[in-house]
């Protein structure tokens, strides 16, 4: 099983070969559902989860917040906070994330055997004060500064919830810190 290195954005050599030898192994990750990760392995000996975003919002009917948004926000977030990635980056390659996810993810979806939502009704507050403090961060034109203010925009009209009401064991922690 290879590692990645999010810093680096490079496999490590580190690969280790995984023997089960009767006991039960966790592979999480986005392409997790692959079925080259589990063709060796009989039916029944595995079980599937696909977790997802499930959660859009909307203000005065207006769908202002899809699941992508969000799931940009979480992103953009960590990225920038934890994995030293420039915003300009991280939104330039969102557009390859997605089409990547719809093409290699997705299509495993409906083989799941269990849909978990990550959704946290909260979340968006929770996300609202980092994203709403890197608006302009890019200026005001070209392509990445006008998604970043877009968004920024669009998390400005949610209430900011403080940090330190989040579990520090939250799932919602690998975003916000």
């Amino acid at each position: 099983m290879p590692e990645f290195d999010f810093v680096t954005e490079r496999r490590n050599d580190n690969a280790q070969l995984l023997r089960l030898n009767g006991g039960v192994v966790v592979v999480e990750g986005i392409h997790a559902l692959n079925p080259r990760l589990t063709c060796a392995l009989e039916g029944g000996a595995f079980y599937r989860v696909y977790a997802g975003l499930r959660e859009e919002y909307s203000n005065k009917g207006q769908r202002v917040l899809p699941t992508r948004d969000i799931r940009l926000a979480r992103r953009m977030v960590r990225d920038y906070k934890y994995r030293g990635h420039s915003l300009e980056k991280t939104i330039a390659m969102w557009p390859e994330v997605c089409a990547g996810e719809d093409r290699f993810i997705k299509v495993y979806k409906g083989e799941a055997d269990l849909l978990l939502d990550t959704s946290f009704s909260y979340e968006i507050c929770c996300l609202a004060p980092t994203v709403c403090a890197l608006r302009g961060a890019l200026g005001e034109d070209g392509e990445a500064a006008q998604a970043l203010n877009s968004l920024a925009d669009r998390f400005a009209l949610c209430s900011e919830l403080p940090d330190a009401l989040i579990p520090q064991n939250s799932m919602l922690r690998e975003f916000i810190g």
